[in-house]
């Protein structure tokens, strides 16, 4: 190659260079006298990243990854070219593979069919985070490579092997309850501890991380950044979180319990939303317990008591209007007292 600096041909410009002009490097020479200005750049379409440089006769490649090389048009293009000249089809093409694999499994096995599922399982358990982390990226590049139709074409396949063989198409719900008896995988008490132990390992950061990117999810997905400020969800949490408590034995139905329990019971969910309103997180830090020195406490100036007597509504004894917070000394004294009247009441509602 003839060096542009001393007009001079040269077998191996790099070595020339190296010797002859040390200011600069293969690619800042490459970049002054041979780039034309749309090199160095990711040629998949939307991406802007910088590709690596390979050399002076090489240049610059022209995908900054092997998942953006995979997924250029011309690339697949040429992929599917091969793979029509080869084997006539990709369904062919898979089919081959296939049989290589069961003939592979039935000479070593004696079973076309085998799939030694404890060693995967333990090669999986046993992984280093290095191996782990790269098995990851290799598979979100693979899926990352393939078209829409591709992937509802798998989608329809397994769906189809689905009810081939169960009769319908399965879900998490659907094998956990078939194989532990529970609707849900983590109900399962080793699966459970499993994942208390890697959540309670897990560096704060990392959590933090964790935490920041479910919110991001959900934000996208459904505008809410937690499951529970999503009113439809939280009733239905709600819901079937008190079922399980009533099944249990921990909770009571409402036509279990005396009127006056109930009542007092939803009074208490009033209040408890009118609290968060109506102070802040220092003033409800001052609260406490009887017998606590300086502690203060949440008072319903017309009395839940009284509240029920006169058939007041739960959520206007709840209500913000009708709180306020006292030492606990003085709550103590007050008891079931009213400090306020019933006309008082309605009138500050």
């Amino acid at each position: 190659m003839i060096c542009k600096i001393c007009n001079k041909n040269y077998e191996k410009l790099a070595a020339h260079l190296r010797y002859a002009h040390p200011n600069f490097s293969p690619q800042e020479y490459y970049d002054t006298f041979i780039n034309c200005g749309n090199e160095g750049i990711c040629k998949l379409g939307g991406c802007n990243n910088k590709t690596k440089f390979v050399s002076i006769k090489g240049g610059y490649l022209d995908h900054c990854c092997n998942s953006h090389v995979q997924r250029n048009e011309d690339t697949r293009n040429k992929i599917n070219r091969t793979i029509r000249e080869k084997y006539g089809s990709r369904e062919e093409l898979e089919n081959i593979k296939k049989q290589k694999r069961e003939n592979t499994s039935l000479k070593r096995y004696g079973d076309k069919n085998y799939n030694n599922k404890e060693k995967i399982s333990q090669s999986l358990i046993n992984m280093d985070a290095k191996t782990r982390k790269n098995r990851q990226n290799s598979i979100k590049e693979k899926w990352a490579t393939k078209t829409p139709e591709e992937i509802k074409k798998i989608k329809n396949s397994r769906h189809k092997t689905q009810i081939k063989k169960y009769g319908q198409i399965i879900n998490w719900g659907w094998a956990a309850k078939k194989k532990y008896g529970v609707t849900n995988i983590s109900q399962v008490l080793w699966v459970k501890n499993k994942i208390i132990n890697t959540w309670n390992n897990k560096p704060k950061e990392e959590n933090n991380i964790s935490n920041e990117k479910r919110k991001k999810t959900l934000l996208k997905t459904t505008g809410y950044d937690h499951s529970m400020h999503n009113p439809k969800i939280k009733k239905q949490i709600i819901t079937k979180s008190r079922s399980t408590k009533i099944k249990n034995g921990t909770w009571l139905a409402d036509d279990e319990i005396p009127l006056f329990i109930l009542y007092k019971r939803r009074v208490t969910k009033f209040t408890k939303a009118s609290i968060k309103n109506k102070y802040s997180d220092e003033q409800l830090k001052k609260t406490g317990l009887c017998g606590v020195e300086g502690a203060f406490q949440i008072d319903h100036m017309y009395s839940i008591k009284s509240g029920f007597i006169n058939g007041i509504l739960p959520n206007i004894i709840g209500s913000k209007e009708n709180l306020k917070m006292i030492s606990w000394e003085e709550n103590d004294k007050k008891k079931n007292k009213n400090s306020i009247t019933l006309d008082k009441l309605c009138e500050i509602q």
